[in-house]
C-alpha cells in the first residue's frame, strides 16, 4: 500500500505467493479512503495494515463475517437491536429499532443492547462498488479493471442491475419534447399574416424523427411487384 502514490498493489493471496490471476494488480485508493488507512496504518504494531492485537499477521481461521458485523454495529448499519437483560437467570429479551435504555420488566435491570447487523458479507461490497461505477457512468472497461474481472460479461451482469431508482434517473435524463416551429410558420408570422392555431401544423411530424420513418411519404399507392 502506498499512500504517497495513492494506489494498493495486490501480489499475492493469504497461502499463496501469486493471486489466482498470476499477475499482480495496481489499483487506485479512493479519496474516501485514505485518510482511514493512514490511521490504520500509524495505529499498526509492524508493516500490516490490519494486524493482529500482537502486531502479527493474522490466522486464516479469523472471523472476517464477524469483523465486519461489529463494525456495521458501530457504524449503526443495523436491522435494529436486541435488548437483552444480563441478570443470571433472568433472560428476558425484546427487539427495537433504536439502542435507547430500557430496562427488564421483570427485574428493572437495564437491558443490554445488542446490534443486529444487516446481511452484509464482505464480497457484497464488490457489487455495491460496481453498482456505484455505473451509476456515476464510469465505462465499463474501468469498472472491470477495478473489480479485476478476466471476462468483461461478468462485470456487465452486475452493471445490468438496476432497481426503479435507476429507471427513474435514466428517465430524467431525456429531454423535454418541445415541438419545432417550421421557418414557414416563422416567415407567416413575420409577414403578419395570421398565425396557424394548431401547434401541430406548425410542427408537423417534425418532433419525432422515428414517427417519420413509419408514416408512409405522399404520393400514390406503390403498385404490386415492384
Amino acid at each position: 500500500m502506498d499512500l504517497e502514490e495513492g494506489t494498493i498493489t495486490v501480489r499475492r493471496s493469504y497461502a499463496h505467493d501469486t493471486k489466482k490471476g498470476g499477475h499482480a494488480d495496481v489499483l487506485p485508493i479512493a479519496s474516501q479512503l485514505a485518510g482511514l488507512l493512514e490511521e490504520a496504518i500509524d495505529a499498526s504494531k509492524s508493516q500490516l495494515v490490519f494486524p493482529a492485537a500482537d502486531g502479527s499477521m493474522r490466522t486464516d481461521e479469523t472471523d472476517l463475517q464477524q469483523v465486519l458485523r461489529r463494525a456495521m454495529g458501530r457504524a449503526g448499519l443495523v436491522n435494529g437491536y436486541l435488548h437483552v437483560c444480563r441478570r443470571k437467570g433472568c433472560g428476558h429479551k425484546e427487539e427495537a429499532k433504536d439502542a435507547e435504555l430500557r430496562h427488564c420488566p421483570d427485574c428493572e435491570m437495564k437491558l443490554w443492547p445488542k446490534a443486529l447487523a444487516r446481511h452484509l458479507r464482505f464480497h457484497d461490497l464488490r457489487g455495491t462498488t460496481a453498482t456505484l461505477l455505473a451509476r456515476a457512468g464510469v465505462p465499463l472497461v474501468v469498472a472491470q479493471r477495478m473489480l479485476r474481472h478476466a471476462d468483461p460479461r461478468l462485470t456487465a451482469n452486475v452493471y445490468a442491475r438496476v432497481d426503479l431508482a435507476d429507471l427513474r434517473a435514466g428517465i430524467a435524463r431525456l429531454p423535454p419534447l418541445v415541438p419545432q416551429v417550421s421557418h414557414e410558420a416563422r416567415a407567416t408570422k413575420n409577414r403578419g399574416e395570421e398565425p396557424l392555431k394548431n401547434l401541430n401544423e406548425l410542427a408537423g411530424e417534425s418532433w419525432s424523427g422515428r414517427q417519420e420513418l413509419n408514416l408512409r411519404p405522399p404520393g400514390p399507392e406503390p403498385v404490386s411487384g415492384y
